[in-house]
């Protein structure tokens, strides 16, 4: 049931958050073998810290750090009442695009097989909590069980919000943000299909 399929956009945030840990790597006796450490100590740190002017003077230059701490930006002063109005609890739905299920009658697929499809799409419920610190929590009840994931979300504009990515997906390159679309009356919230290739969304009401 490939193209039916394909219509459970809104999972994209959230499949990723099951993942099993990679195993060890072990040489042929069996042995476990440390990952190369490719990361700079503190010499190769210390000895870039600081360059000096043709004279032999200290520039002062800092060079080779980086800081890793993640931060999560706070909303400007014009998003608060956005924030404001956004934050709490919302239910979503997906609503197909009915061309994908008449794509799937043409290919063959039995109205018994579409029926049956359909059943499980419609009855996907998602959950989504806003909070003003800028933090978000997804969860969804699939036929694979329940599923759940936590990230950080931003106002990109008064009509748009972005859910990112929660950050082991965004690190294996495994989803892009999700892009939301805010009604006039700050009462629904819309995610469009990113590939633009069908009119599939999911439409979110606030609780």
């Amino acid at each position: 049931m490939k193209h039916l399929l394909i219509a459970l956009l809104a999972l994209a945030l959230i499949a990723g958050c099951n993942k099993t840990e990679e195993p060890a790597n072990t040489d042929k006796n069996g042995t476990d073998v440390a990952a190369e450490d490719t990361s700079m100590d503190d010499t190769n740190v210390t000895s870039s810290d600081e360059s000096t002017d043709p004279d032999g003077d200290d520039t002062g230059e800092v060079t080779g750090q980086t800081d890793d701490t993640e931060t999560t930006s706070a909303p400007s002063a014009s998003s608060k009442g956005l924030v404001a109005s956004l934050k709490g609890g919302w239910t979503g739905k997906l609503e197909l695009d009915p061309a994908q299920i008449e794509e799937a009658r043409k290919s063959g697929i039995s109205e018994e097989q579409i029926q049956q499809q359909l059943s499980i799409v419609k009855g996907l419920v998602f959950k989504l909590e806003l909070r003003d610190d800028m933090t978000f929590t997804m969860s969804a009840q699939t036929p694979g069980g329940p599923q759940s994931a936590d990230s950080t979300w931003e106002v990109k504009d008064d009509k748009t919000i972005i859910l990112n990515p929660p950050k082991e997906m965004a690190s294996a390159g495994g989803s892009e943000p999700s892009v939301l679309v805010v009604s006039s009356d700050k009462k629904t919230l819309t995610m469009n299909d990113p590939s633009g290739q069908s009119k599939t969304k999911t439409v979110y009401k606030k609780d």
